[in-house]
C-alpha cells in the first residue's frame, strides 16, 4: 500500500516539474532570456567521441530525447554533473545546483526543491548530500561555460569543474 501511495506521489510530482519546466523555458523564449544555443543535437553527435558533446548526444539519442530549444543546457548538465534523467536524477540534480555557488538564484532550482523537500523525506539523506556535492565544488557555479567544456573528453570536462566522482 506504502509503495503504491509513494509511486502516485512520485507521478504527481513528476508532472508538476515537467509543468514547472515547460513554464520556465516559455518565459525565458517570451522574456528573451535565454541565448541562442550554437549547437544542435546533430552538431553535438559530430564531436569526438568520448567527449562531453558527443556524450550528450549519445545520451539523448540512447534515451529518444531531442534538446528542448532555450534549455539545452539542462540535458548537458546531466551527464556533465553524472544524474540520470528521471524523477531522483531530477531533484538530485536540483540540490546538487543548489549548493553550487548561485544555486538558489534558480527559479527552477528553488521551485523543484520547495516541492521536493517536504514531500520526500525518504530522499533527504540524498538531497543533502547531492547539495554538499555541489557546495564542495570550488571551480564551478551554476552556470559553467558549457561551449567551452563541450570539446573536452567528458572525464577533463567534470575534472575542469572539480567534479571527479559521482556521489549519488
Amino acid at each position: 500500500m506504502i509503495k503504491a501511495i509513494l509511486s502516485i506521489r512520485d507521478a504527481i510530482i513528476s508532472w508538476g516539474i515537467d509543468v514547472i519546466f515547460e513554464v520556465v523555458v516559455w518565459v525565458k523564449k517570451v522574456c528573451g532570456g535565454a541565448s541562442a544555443f550554437p549547437f544542435g543535437l546533430d552538431s553535438l553527435r559530430t564531436f569526438p567521441k568520448g567527449s562531453l558533446g558527443h556524450s550528450v548526444a549519445a545520451f539523448l539519442d540512447a534515451h529518444h530525447f531531442t534538446f528542448i530549444p532555450n534549455y539545452e543546457t539542462h540535458d548537458i548538465r546531466h551527464v556533465l554533473y553524472d544524474y540520470p534523467m528521471n524523477l531522483e536524477g531530477e531533484v538530485l540534480m536540483m540540490a546538487f545546483q543548489a549548493g553550487c555557488k548561485g544555486g538558489w538564484k534558480n527559479v527552477f532550482v528553488l521551485i523543484a526543491l520547495t516541492v521536493s523537500i517536504p514531500t520526500m523525506p525518504e530522499r533527504w539523506t540524498l538531497l543533502w548530500r547531492n547539495y554538499q556535492r555541489g557546495a564542495s565544488l570550488k571551480n564551478i557555479d551554476i552556470k559553467p561555460d558549457f561551449i567551452a567544456l563541450l570539446p573536452l573528453p567528458l572525464h577533463e570536462a567534470r575534472a575542469q569543474i572539480g567534479l571527479e566522482f559521482a556521489f549519488f
